[in-house]
């Protein structure tokens, strides 16, 4: 296989199995000797599975435990990338696909659901990073303690740095989950 050998056991060859399957033949797959593709997905997962402070402390983390050095830069920029979410679009449709195929339904006893698709969903918000970039308030309200400062002023103009959030549904027929 081509994916990255940092991290060899027999619990993750069978864990990311599929993925890597599915990476062999992916379309959108690209040779970075920056940051190969396939260890970018296996840390996408990893950091969506760990529990980390942060972005850093992840790859911190991902350093020592698995001998793997990636630039807190070159990861963070890797995300931005539009071939890489169409490497990860391409590789989750056909893992979903896989799993509706295969795995059971755990409503095929009950004939009167046969035309529903069953999801439940979930979802959460992230607290901005201290890096992130403050963006301009909705309303602006007039401050009374700054006298003699004009409303447009740059002075005047509040800011607040926004939460991530991400929203996710499972598939109960298949146990596939989506990030929407």
């Amino acid at each position: 296989m081509a994916y990255s050998t940092h991290c060899k056991s027999i619990i993750r060859e069978k864990f990311f199995k599929p993925l890597f399957e599915f990476f062999e033949t992916a379309k959108h797959r690209r040779n970075c000797p920056v940051l190969d593709d396939s260890l970018w997905l296996e840390a996408g997962v990893r950091r969506c599975l760990g529990i980390f402070q942060s972005g850093r402390d992840f790859l911190q983390q991902l350093a020592d435990q698995h001998d793997t050095r990636v630039l807190i830069s070159t990861f963070f920029e890797s995300l931005k990338s539009n071939r890489r979410l169409l490497l990860v679009d391409e590789i989750l449709g056909q893992v979903r696909s896989r799993m509706r195929r295969e795995m059971p339904d755990p409503f095929a006893c009950h004939p009167c659901l046969d035309d529903f698709d069953i999801h439940a969903g979930d979802g959460n918000f992230i607290a901005a990073a201290s890096h992130d970039k403050a963006k301009p308030r909705a309303s602006n309200p007039t401050r009374s303690d700054q006298p003699g400062i004009p409303d447009s002023s740059p002075a005047r103009v509040a800011t607040i740095k926004y939460a991530t959030g991400h929203l996710y549904t499972l598939d109960l027929r298949s146990h596939g989950m989506n990030h929407l």
